[in-house]
């Protein structure tokens, strides 16, 4: 969306941006991700609690309210699409005491506020926030203090306007774990400890999906995530045994290591042939500490809910797409060493990259947040 500072709506922004956040709601200023078809999307006024809302501003001046709502529609139409519609659109409209000629059936999904007078922008904050607050369960925010409504988690640092959205969407105890997560990686960022970094991100995107997919209650199968923990482990078992193969130097050693690596190619594709049959049966769950397999869980998270179409094309987006693949071949490399026998080191630059991977994937998590709350009320 373009700039506008030198539009007659700036004076006015400046004024709603500090009369919402007045009121508890919190605004982002500039607010900008990537998709996940790596195109970007800006909007000047977004909401990240405590629902997701995009606001246009709009001065009526000379213009009637039917044609500036015309114009305000096809601009919100591009933000509709990269929320798959699970965005609260809102319409400010200021310079007159109230729009006429605008019906329910014409405003459609729209949201028309009208910000009268003087005070305006006052006037509008508070309509918005009591729109806002309005849909969330009594008891879901009966369970949260002013305080955490307030908080705008200014310990994750960049990954706080993406995060915060799941505050009012999940029980606080599932909340509270993605925030200490991005508090972990923003204290290792801040640092400059970047290859740390790698890792926590990693790591935090693991436990996002995990958390998430607990908070819907979404059965994870035990058994697949045991039956990869088994695998990974013989894999590593064989990767080990073709290393010590390639270098050893002398005929005994070389001879010995073969023997070796048969042992363990046998024994890895014994256990590929055990875990295909053993996907088949019904067995009762397994308890295992092995580490989230992040598309299995997607899986299961879209098998769950495919009665709804957002959860399904979202989930299609993440599973399909690089960003999941590039976050863990980074993490992933800054975790083993290489052939080389050296592990990855990264800067600064490498950690914004991958960080912009994991805000793409924390957005479209919350279009399906958003989409299992308002189908779930």
């Amino acid at each position: 969306m373009a700039s506008r500072a030198f539009q007659p709506e700036s004076e006015f922004e400046r004024q709603l941006v500090d009369a919402l956040s007045e009121v508890g709601i919190q605004v982002v200023p500039g607010f900008r991700v990537k998709t996940g078809d790596n195109r970007w999307f800006q909007t000047d006024i977004y909401i990240s609690s405590p629902q997701r809302a995009v606001v246009e501003i709009k001065s009526l001046g000379l213009r009637s309210a039917r044609m500036v709502l015309s114009q305000a529609r096809s601009q919100m139409e591009a933000v509709r699409e990269a929320f798959e519609d699970q965005v609260i659109c809102i319409v400010v409209l200021f310079g007159s005491e109230q729009p006429k000629g605008i019906t329910a059936e014409e405003a459609d999904w729209l949201e028309i506020v009208a910000a009268p007078g003087e005070d305006g922008a006052l006037v509008a904050a508070r309509t918005i926030r009591e729109r806002l607050f309005a849909p969330i369960p009594a008891d879901r925010l009966a369970m949260l203090s002013s305080e955490q409504l307030a908080d705008s988690l200014p310990g994750t640092g960049p990954l706080a306007d993406v995060l915060v959205n799941f505050r009012t969407r999940i029980p606080d105890e599932a909340f509270q774990v993605l925030r200490l997560e991005g508090e972990n990686f923003f204290r290792e960022y801040a640092s400059g400890h970047y290859t740390t970094s790698a890792l926590c991100v990693g790591r935090m995107l693991e436990f996002v999906v995990y958390t998430l997919a607990k908070a819907w209650n979404v059965p994870i199968s035990k058994r697949t995530i045991k039956l990869l923990e088994d695998l990974e482990g013989k894999f590593n078992a064989l990767s080990k045994s073709i290393v010590e193969y390639a270098y050893a130097e002398s005929a005994s050693e070389k001879e010995k290591a073969e023997g070796i690596l048969r042992k363990e190619v046998a024994n890895f594709n014994a256990s590929l042939a055990e875990s295909t049959m053993l996907l088949h049966r019904d067995h009762e769950k397994i308890d295992t500490d092995y580490p989230i397999n992040i598309l299995s869980i997607l899986r299961d998270i879209r098998k769950r809910f495919a009665r709804i179409e957002t959860v399904r094309k979202e989930v299609d987006v993440l599973s399909k797409g690089s960003l999941i693949a590039d976050v863990q071949s980074m993490r992933n490399r800054a975790a083993h060493a290489d052939t080389s026998g050296t592990r990855t080191e990264y800067d600064q630059a490498d950690i914004d990259s991958m960080l912009e991977n994991l805000r793409a994937i924390l957005f479209h998590l919350g279009n399906i947040a958003d989409a299992i709350d308002r189908e779930s009320a």
